[in-house]
């Protein structure tokens, strides 16, 4: 009994190591498309200064999309 009791207590007590790789999401998000025809958008809005903030915002969403698309593909590409 008492070998028994020895040999399940070295057993249990065994580790094993196991490597594991972990690698970042390399894909980058699909780019939103802005639906808008910015011809409508001009006639919808009474206020011409609305267009240009809203025209802006747009420009930066795509101005951000693509810089994080740059990123991606430089942290990325190092894998290959």
């Amino acid at each position: 009994m008492g070998i028994a009791l020895a040999v399940m207590l070295a057993t249990g007590c065994a580790t094993t190591s196991e490597t594991v790789f972990v690698y970042p999401e390399c894909t980058p998000a699909p780019q939103p498309v802005v639906d808008i025809d910015r011809g409508e958008l001009w006639d919808a809005l009474d206020d011409p200064e609305w267009f240009w903030r809203i025209d802006r915002a747009f420009d930066s969403l795509i101005d951000w999309g693509l810089e994080n698309q740059a990123v991606l593909e430089r942290v990325c590409g190092a894998q290959d």
